[in-house]
């Protein structure tokens, strides 16, 4: 068993719920001890702009910006598809 994991993460603020989830899970497996990798791709690629995660939120009360933080305080890379970027 690996010891890596990549979450992709492919919808924005167009689902909050989806995309807050996807930054816990990132956080729970670095908690775990995991080594993670978030990538930003189709409409996820707008998170990764400073400011637009910060009122999206989970279902669960789980805050997006707060995990995201987390996660860079932690050096968990955070990758954007450049196509995609370069898109949007």
């Amino acid at each position: 068993m690996t010891d890596n994991v990549v979450i992709a993460l492919s919808c924005g603020t167009d689902n909050p719920n989806r995309s807050a989830r996807a930054f816990h899970l990132a956080t729970i497996a670095h908690k775990e001890g995991k080594n993670v990798t978030v990538f930003l791709l189709d409409e996820g690629v707008y998170l990764g702009k400073k400011g637009l995660a910060d009122n999206l939120k989970a279902a669960t009360g789980d805050v997006a910006d707060d995990l995201i933080a987390y996660l860079q305080a932690h050096e968990v890379p955070i990758l954007v598809c450049t196509p995609c970027g370069r898109r949007r």
